[in-house]
C-alpha cells in the first residue's frame, strides 16, 4: 500500500512515479507537498459506466499560490491499458528490486513471451522464468 498524498506529490514533482521513488520518503520537497495534498472519494465517480468498466477516474485539482485553480481527470485504475512497451519498462524497473534478481536473458524472455501471449502454448514457461 502506498500513501496517496506521497505518491501524488512525487508524481507532481517528477512527472512519474516509479518503484525507486518509494525511497523519497526522506525527500523534504516531496514530504512538504504531500502534507498539502488532500484525498477524497467522490461517490458519483464510482457509479454508472465508470463502475461498470472499473475505470473510475482520478480527478486532480490544484490551487496555485497565485490563485489559479487547475483541474484534470485521469483514468488510473487496473483497467487502464498502457502501451506494452511502457508496461515492459515498468516490469524491468520492478525486477531490479527483486530479492532474487532475474537473469537479463530470462527477463527479456518473459517480456517477449508476454508480448506474444496469444502464441504461448503453456504459460508455465513464464512462471518458470520468474522463479
Amino acid at each position: 500500500q502506498i500513501d496517496l498524498p506521497f505518491a501524488a506529490a512525487t508524481a507532481a514533482l517528477k512527472l512519474h512515479f516509479k518503484i525507486e521513488d518509494l525511497d523519497d520518503f526522506r525527500n523534504a520537497e516531496v514530504c512538504a507537498l504531500a502534507g498539502r495534498i488532500r484525498v477524497a472519494i467522490d461517490p458519483e465517480l464510482q457509479t454508472g459506466d465508470f463502475a461498470r468498466f472499473q475505470r473510475s477516474p482520478v480527478v486532480v485539482e490544484i490551487a496555485t499560490a497565485d490563485g489559479q485553480h487547475l483541474k484534470g481527470r485521469s483514468f488510473t485504475t487496473a483497467a487502464t491499458h498502457s502501451a506494452f512497451d511502457e508496461t515492459a519498462a515498468k516490469f524491468r524497473d520492478c525486477a531490479r528490486y527483486s530479492i532474487r534478481p532475474l537473469d537479463k536473458t530470462n527477463e527479456e524472455r518473459v517480456v517477449d513471451l508476454c508480448r506474444h501471449l496469444e502464441d504461448v502454448r503453456d504459460v508455465r514457461q513464464i512462471v518458470q522464468l520468474l522463479s
